[in-house]
């Protein structure tokens, strides 16, 4: 407890004051108190609420209106249907202009049947004649030509196979004074004496890091083909590569700063050092666009990593919050774009302690990502007006309510 000076001492239930006045302040201060520690009380369950989520809740983010929202969300998706019929697409556009095209006949829609075989697979012909006992016309007992054929088209896999590469090099000796031999080079070889070829190589990088196929489910792989090969030497044979490839990432890292916007985010990868016998935490930082995606591991998550990649980047930044961006906005600098994905995730978070809050913000969310989703494959320019015209609404709405809410709800 506090008294009216400001100085703390203990309450004594015994010998409580006679003065009103100091009671007055008693009570308020004990008022005071109780809100501060229920204020504490309710971050603290929150917080329990979000470790036992993370540790044995479902990590599945799927939103499902509750009966509160229905009506808020069926408003939400009848003024983006109004504004829909507003936006005309170029395909659109082009039907509307060949329907009202005099004398010309309207395309036929395309069926759902199955799509063709592409035309550069080769195709490997194998044919099944009658046998000579059944070549008699049942009729008449003569012999059956031959007037056509039907064909059956089957796509066919034929499993990759391994076959030992002979590199010949020749020996040149002069006849006449019989000194000196000379032997042809070798082309330049990916690991200098190394036993893989450059196919082998680009079978096993593309299968870590395209596919997913960790080296040790490789080194099965190869074994039933009866190759004998041990994780430790296609482990050391991807470290010897990466070297090569480094000019192609940096041609990479050149056209991604160079462009409009970059997305950008970061994971947690586990990372076992020499002479360590547990795991330390290090990261792996992402940034793409619609054309490049480069990685950058750092050893831990500090500003140090975005700041040193993206260096002099004056682009659109898309990201989380994370503060380690914050040089890197700002005047003659990079714009910092929000991530509907790490905003959607809080409203998540909140739905155990403000259900109808999150998902009211959750359903204004969802319509969000309907439009982006029914408007994805028409072209950016096309897209961009649909944004404009069905997003922007919306994001209004949305704007006004968190306004609103925002002087109502606990920091």
């Amino acid at each position: 407890m506090k008294t009216a000076d400001g100085e703390a001492r203990s309450l004594d239930l015994d010998h409580l004051p006679d003065d009103p006045a100091l009671l007055h302040q008693l009570i308020l201060d004990l008022i005071a108190t109780l809100q501060s520690q229920q204020s504490d009380i309710e971050k603290l369950r929150h917080q329990l609420k979000q470790l036992q989520r993370y540790q044995f809740g479902s990590k599945s983010e799927r939103f499902e209106a509750l009966e509160e929202q229905k009506l808020l969300f069926e408003q939400l998706r009848n003024l983006a249907g109004d504004l829909e019929e507003e936006v005309e697409t170029d395909e659109e556009a082009d039907e509307r202009e060949a329907a009202e095209a005099p004398g010309e006949k309207k395309a036929n829609k395309k069926g759902h049947g199955r799509k063709p075989f592409p035309e550069h697979l080769p195709r490997k012909r194998e044919e099944f004649p009658l046998p000579e006992n059944q070549c008699e016309c049942p009729n008449c007992a003569g012999r059956l030509e031959k007037i056509g054929e039907e064909i059956t088209k089957q796509l066919e896999y034929v499993p990759a196979s391994f076959h030992v590469r002979e590199l010949v090099r020749f020996k040149y000796a002069c006849k006449q004074c019989r000194e000196g031999v000379v032997t042809s080079d070798l082309p330049p070889q990916p690991i200098d004496k190394g036993i893989p070829g450059p196919g082998f190589l680009a079978q096993v990088i593309t299968s870590k890091y395209a596919d997913h196929l960790p080296l040790n489910r490789q080194v099965g792989i190869y074994a039933r083909n009866g190759i004998d090969v041990s994780r430790a030497t296609l482990c050391d044979w991807v470290g010897k590569i990466a070297p090569l490839l480094e000019p192609l990432v940096a041609a990479q890292i050149k056209e991604l700063l160079g462009s409009r916007k970059i997305h950008s985010d970061d994971t947690v990868v586990p990372v076992l050092e020499k002479d360590r016998k547990t795991t330390k935490q290090g990261r792996l930082w992402v940034y793409g666009n619609e054309t490049h995606i480069v990685y950058d591991y750092t050893p831990n998550r500090t500003r140090d990593g975005p700041k040193a990649f993206l260096k002099g980047y004056r682009g659109y930044l898309q990201a989380d919050a994370y503060a380690g961006y914050n040089d890197l906005i700002g005047k003659k600098k990079a714009t910092l774009a929000g991530c509907w994905a790490h905003a959607r995730r809080k409203f998540v978070e909140a739905e155990d302690s403000d259900p109808l809050r999150s998902h009211t913000a959750l359903a204004f969310i969802k319509e969000l990502y309907r439009i982006e989703k029914e408007w994805r494959k028409v072209d950016a320019n096309t897209r961009a007006a649909a944004r404009q015209s069905l997003a922007l609404p919306i994001l209004d709405k949305f704007k006004s309510w968190l306004e609103d809410q925002s002087g109502r709800v606990l920091p």
